[in-house]
């Protein structure tokens, strides 16, 4: 019985730490994802990986390669890139491996600003143990389009505190120079009102004060 026990107990820790290792996708990782665009080298994240519909109506779509999602509520996602033209929506589908539908969120970009954070969750489904997402922009255009370059994949479980982006004072899942006008006020009033306070602490220093400012203005233009 003890036995029995310490092999339940392995197989969940297993488990929950299979889990946790969701694909993240950047410059120098993006092991087997795929992009219907071409294939992916750290070359390619110059001007990011372009989503749109072809003129032929064929849809680029940026893939992950198959995770574990046993025990997970949902998944938080953070897409970082640029947005092209006036801006376009970006559609993210979790699907089975066997490519079965399960769910989606589409999220629109900003029309203001051409540097994208789009922070979002998409739930996963009761008893769903492998999935693969997938990233379209069905209305996008060559012209008008969302450039990724980097995404950021969190498990989220009913403990799990809930993810702030840095910096995303609007809690929109956008960082722009909204932003930064919302986090001067904060610093002058002292009042959060309709902001996301956790968000003001951009340097993560633990205070609040100027400096986070400044590494939000850097943060911005360091991605123009």
């Amino acid at each position: 019985m003890k036995k029995m026990i310490t092999l339940m107990c392995a197989f969940t820790a297993t488990l929950i730490a299979a889990s946790q290792s969701l694909p993240q996708f950047a410059y120098n990782s993006f092991a087997g994802w795929t992009y219907s665009g071409g294939v992916i080298t750290e070359s390619s994240f110059s001007r990011g990986l372009s989503l749109y519909v072809t003129s032929q109506g064929n849809a680029l779509t940026l893939t992950s390669p198959e995770f574990s999602c046993a025990g997970l509520d949902s998944i938080a996602v953070v897409v970082k890139g640029k947005s092209q033209g006036t801006g376009c929506t970006l559609t993210t589908a979790l699907d089975t491996p066997s490519e079965e539908p399960q769910d989606s969120v589409t999220t629109l970009t900003s029309s203001t600003s051409s540097i994208v954070t789009l922070s979002y969750s998409i739930a996963v489904p009761q008893g769903l143990t492998s999935a693969v997402l997938r990233f379209t922009s069905w209305d996008g255009t060559i012209s008008d389009c969302i450039s990724i370059k980097a995404i950021e994949l969190t498990p989220i479980t009913s403990s799990t505190p809930p993810q702030v982006v840095p910096g995303d004072m609007d809690g929109n899942g956008n960082v722009s120079i909204s932003d930064v006008t919302l986090l001067i006020d904060y610093l002058l009033s002292g009042l959060a009102g309709n902001v996301n306070a956790q968000a003001a602490d951009v340097d993560g220093d633990g205070n609040v004060s100027i400096s986070d400012v400044t590494a939000l203005i850097d943060h911005l233009l360091s991605n123009s």
